[in-house]
């Protein structure tokens, strides 16, 4: 349940779910309260709210943030494993 402090309203600041060439205005959302008395119910309201590609675009943009501040750029890559082997016909 969301908190009655909690508004959702279209608008025109930028929070991760619009796409490039989207017609969609972005999904805004504030929490109106005190810090002591928030909750995870607006974090969680907020996420299910976002599209899978916005939550993925997030995941990865932490990622990346992550490595760089460690300074393991060479790093941003999918890992890759081999699953089976095959003789070539000749």
């Amino acid at each position: 349940m969301i908190p009655d402090a909690t508004t959702v309203s279209p608008g025109s600041a930028c929070s991760g779910n619009e796409t490039p060439g989207s017609d969609e205005a972005p999904l805004v959302m504030w929490q109106v309260g005190k810090i002591k008395e928030m909750n995870r119910e607006f974090n969680i309201a907020f996420w299910q709210a976002q599209t899978t590609s916005a939550r993925l675009e997030a995941g990865w943009q932490l990622v990346v943030y992550y490595l760089k501040r460690k300074e393991r750029t060479g790093e941003l890559r999918f890992q890759r494993s081999v699953e089976s082997f095959q003789r070539q016909s000749r």
